[in-house]
């Protein structure tokens, strides 16, 4: 009884204009999104919405609405050309050279719900080249020092009580650190020296956007992370909890700025799964400069949580590749 009326509701023409204002104003608000708190936040969860869409049309299928069914599913693709073309998933990762290769590893510390111990030897035993640690506190120095740190050498720690605390490890020494405010916010620029090969890693924390504020401030670090990288003249890896989905605005207009490429090729979520379940976005990000190839991303987890995320990376090859003989 209950589907016989929604058919019938349905096939108004009010309700069926409706709903087709609404279908497109959706898609409308993500693309071309207003510099709007909530709005914002929707278009943060484009790669749900896409799904939803897909799902709205397989909704008008059963009811027979074929024209809410025909315009949800050119919005479900619309979704996805948007979505592959803000997010690097056409660029396809390197294939291995004979230069200098980098391992690097990048873990959000709240993220454990498994023993820390156990989690972090199981880091120690991937052997990563360099490890950052975020959101690090005076609480965690104990037991990383003792399961990281015999293993690694060289190490910078600026613990915090607050969301910004950061702690490297490296294999390799580290020739310089220098360290950059942006109000409370930090950011820490090491640069490591691979058999004689030097490389600039630069991590930070970009606070969520919740208000005018914190917007500003995020831009800062935005403006000042472009700075840095714009300029550099080495292998440079830009590390971070970033707090903003490969696809928004300000991401695409720092790339640009920075003359970045994303390590990530793709937009699923990765940190944050058990706290946001479904609405989990892809906010942490490696990016790298032209001077480097990525040869792999992934998402770092433990006993099904996620962690961080992972890359290689190797120099960019000035080699010009042997012609074959023609057979």
């Amino acid at each position: 009884m209950l589907i016989k009326r929604l058919e019938r509701l349905l096939q108004l023409k009010i309700v069926e204009n409706t709903v087709l204002f609404f279908l497109l104003l959706g898609v409308t608000i993500t693309i071309f999104t207003p510099n709007i708190s909530i709005f914002k936040t929707g278009a943060e969860l484009a790669n749900q919405s896409m799904l939803a869409y897909l799902g709205l049309s397989l909704f008008f299928l059963v009811f027979n609405q074929k024209r809410l069914m025909v315009v949800a599913m050119i919005c479900t693709c619309i979704f996805a050309f948007y979505l592959k073309e803000t997010t690097d998933a056409r660029i396809r990762y390197s294939s291995p050279n004979q230069e200098e290769k980098l391992r690097i590893s990048l873990i959000n510390l709240t993220s454990f719900d498994s023993p820390p111990n156990k989690v972090l030897k199981e880091i120690s035993d991937k052997d990563f080249d360099f490890i950052i640690f975020q959101e690090y506190t005076p609480n965690w120095k104990g037991i990383i020092s003792k399961l990281i740190g015999i293993k690694y050498r060289y190490q910078v720690a600026i613990p915090r009580i607050d969301f910004y605390g950061i702690k490297v490890f490296s294999k390799y020494p580290i020739n310089k650190v220098d360290t950059f405010f942006v109000q409370n916010a930090l950011l820490l620029k090491t640069q490591i020296q691979k058999n004689h090969r030097n490389f600039d890693i630069v991590t930070t924390y970009l606070a969520p956007s919740i208000d005018s504020a914190s917007s500003a401030s995020a831009q800062e670090q935005l403006n000042l992370l472009s700075k840095f990288s714009s300029t550099d003249t080495i292998p440079l890896i830009v590390a971070g909890i970033f707090n903003l989905v490969p696809w928004c605005s300000e991401i695409q207009n720092f790339k640009k700025e920075a003359n970045l490429i994303e390590a990530r090729r793709g937009y699923l979520p990765t940190m944050h799964k058990n706290t946001d379940g479904i609405f989990a976005k892809p906010v942490t990000h490696f990016f790298y400069n032209a001077r480097l190839e990525c040869n792999n991303f992934k998402i770092s987890s433990f006993q099904n949580d996620e962690i961080g995320i992972e890359a290689k990376f190797q120099i960019k090859s000035d080699k010009v590749p042997e012609a074959k003989p023609f057979q």
